[in-house]
């Protein structure tokens, strides 16, 4: 009998120390923060971002020096392959995508492992990878015949100059693919239409496809945008200040989003404070950092965000020098 009770005793105990660390499992989970800098030509690498107490400088790993042939990383030009641990820079002074794995490893005057070069190419902004079995990678530009995105299949494979699987003849400045739902978000460039473009099906897109919705936002140009799949939410920002003074916006139902805005009224939530580049982490953390950062804040619970918000949760310094480009990796 108490040799029974023992056992019940010890499987009760093994049982709450199970559901425990399930229920906090996402606190093993440690964010990899990157950033692409024009400052210092650099990618830097900062392993547990969210370990570091507010106002604290990392010291980040760095990518940087003749090897790398990184000249000049411009909005929205860097993204994390998720599943496969893969970085892909967009740089804009080569029209090449520099290709960096070993991502808990690789630092210092290093040659990215793949080079993917688009024909024609004399500037590139905006890049984004689908981290799903689509595999596909869009990256968005200028060459001699005009504005573009270039979409190739099969990119963790990729190197050269491939032929792209389709193109998009638009300029877009800000790309996002929300993965869960298989749709391409893309923000025409700078000072343009103040539009955000939709594709349904992203990862069937073929030369010639229509886009499925357009956002036009008055007074807001999206150099960044994401949208978290979880919340249905959509963040976007512009560098220069709306009417009412913001300058990041947070807005409800992504998914049917269609039509005019006025972000400074249809906003569930809005940020004051400059913003150039932004992004979601998978633990609902919002990071936003202004033109020529040298820091990110961090808004926590991103998906309960409402009306004004004032101050971060966190600011950390030394993250980033002058970027423009950020991602993120959930590790261990």
């Amino acid at each position: 009998m108490k040799l029974a009770i023992v056992i019940l005793f010890c499987a009760v105990c093994a049982m709450f120390i199970f559901t425990t660390c399930a229920d906090n499992g996402e606190n093993l989970q440690r964010v990899m923060f990157f950033s692409s800098n024009w400052g210092d030509e650099s990618i830097k690498i900062t392993d547990d971002i969210l370990s570091l107490e507010d106002g604290a400088t990392a010291a980040p790993r760095e990518i940087m020096g003749d090897l790398t042939t990184i000249t000049n990383a411009d909005i929205d030009s860097l993204s994390v392959d998720k599943q496969r641990g893969i970085l892909y820079m967009a740089d804009n002074g080569t029209g090449n995508v520099l290709v960096y794995e070993n991502l808990s490893t690789v630092e210092g005057n290093v040659a990215p492992g793949r080079v993917i070069t688009i024909s024609g190419a004399t500037n590139l902004e905006g890049i984004h990878v689908d981290s799903t079995s689509a595999d596909r990678l869009y990256v968005s530009g200028t060459d001699g015949t005009g504005d573009h995105l270039w979409i190739f299949n099969n990119a963790s494979t990729l190197d050269g100059t491939p032929t792209p699987d389709a193109i998009i003849n638009v300029n877009f400045m800000s790309i996002f693919v929300d993965e869960a739902n298989d749709v391409l978000y893309a923000g025409e460039y700078y000072l343009q239409n103040n539009t955000i473009y939709v594709f349904e099906d992203a990862s069937t897109y073929t030369t010639g496809t229509m886009y499925d919705r357009t956002m036009i936002f008055s007074d807001l140009d999206p150099t960044g945008l994401w949208v978290d799949s979880v919340s249905d939410r959509l963040y976007v920002c512009d560098n220069n200040s709306s009417p009412g003074g913001n300058y990041l916006f947070v807005f409800n139902n992504a998914s049917t989003m269609q039509g005019s805005y006025d972000p400074d009224t249809d906003s569930a939530a809005r940020i004051n404070v400059e913003t150039i580049s932004l992004m979601v982490d998978s633990n609902d953390n919002l990071y936003a950092w202004p033109d020529s950062a040298d820091h990110v804040k961090i808004y926590y619970n991103a998906s309960t965000l409402t009306g004004d918000i004032s101050e971060p949760d966190k600011t950390i310094y030394g993250v980033v020098n002058r970027g423009y480009g950020m991602d993120f990796l959930m590790t261990y």
